[in-house]
């Protein structure tokens, strides 16, 4: 195995990680308005349920 292919496969590997520890993180953060809370959304903030 070449040193490119190598260097390739660690990146893959490394890129397919921190993806599956993104989606199975417990921790919770709006990527619109940055709220930690679920029910915790600005105003403004299309992720906020209408009540």
């Amino acid at each position: 195995m070449t040193f490119a292919s190598l260097a390739y496969l660690v990146g893959v590997l490394l890129i397919a990680r921190a993806m599956l520890q993104l989606g199975t993180r417990e921790a919770y953060c709006c990527p619109v308005c940055g709220s930690k809370r679920e029910d915790g959304h600005a105003e403004d903030c299309p992720w906020r349920r209408a009540s």
